[in-house]
């Protein structure tokens, strides 16, 4: 039997003050009810502002549960994304722009 499952990340506050939100929880809020009552989800897990450890964690246990080729998985990012040559990397909670993105930030 398939299921639809969902991980929404928000990251609303951020450590480093140049980085800005375009996301409130009330949108993760809203969205979260939305993927329930119409998108019929069974399981729909939010992480809001996270570090890029916990986001990494939670990614991996999402995509390595035991799943069935038929479910449907949704993966779904609210936060500021940044350039970083030719990949693009999430920035969380704990990102700082002026150092040590790849260890505070999610490629």
């Amino acid at each position: 039997m398939s299921r639809r499952l969902a991980l929404l990340i928000g990251n609303i506050h951020y450590a480093d003050g140049r980085l800005q939100s375009p996301v409130t929880a009330a949108d993760l809020q809203a969205l979260t009810a939305v993927l329930r009552e119409q998108g019929q989800f069974d399981a729909v897990d939010v992480l809001i502002d996270k570090t890029a450890v916990d986001v990494q964690l939670a990614i991996a246990e999402f995509f390595d549960r035991e799943k069935s080729p038929d479910d449907f998985l949704l993966l779904y990012f609210a936060g500021q994304i940044l350039p970083y040559g030719e990949a693009v990397l999430l920035a969380l909670h704990d990102t700082y722009t002026e150092a040590y993105l790849d260890a505070t930030t999610v490629p």
